[in-house]
């Protein structure tokens, strides 16, 4: 029947090796450390913003892989929709430290995030 979702379930659908192990921020044994990016932020300062004499803040969520590669960056509250995008722009880009859980082990996780954007 159609709507039910029911006809495919468990058939034909190939799965793949399970994925990373993901840990929480708060149960790593060392955190991933953030990169530098002060400079690409200040490269990536939203026009308008700038033309207004603006400055403002994005708070996002981003997923790192147990590499440092990020995986997602979502925005979650922005002084605008400008500083939003800046922020997931170049934190898109970036590569962070390995997350290790207490053992040592590289881990998936994600942090909260904050970038500042200030008028220099």
């Amino acid at each position: 029947r159609a709507g039910r979702g029911t006809a495919a379930r468990g058939r034909g659908v190939a799965e793949g090796p399970p994925g990373p192990r993901v840990v929480a921020a708060s149960g790593l044994g060392s955190a991933a450390p953030a990169p530098d990016i002060g400079g690409a932020l200040q490269a990536a300062y939203p026009n308008e913003e700038r033309r207004q004499g603006r400055a403002g803040e994005a708070l996002v969520r981003v997923r790192i892989a147990p590499s440092g590669r990020v995986l997602a960056v979502a925005v979650l509250q922005s002084t605008t929709d400008g500083f939003g995008r800046a922020c997931r722009n170049v934190l898109r880009d970036s590569r962070w430290g390995a997350p290790r859980d207490a053992g040592g082990e590289a881990v998936a996780t994600a942090v909260r995030y904050r970038c500042r954007f200030r008028l220099r």
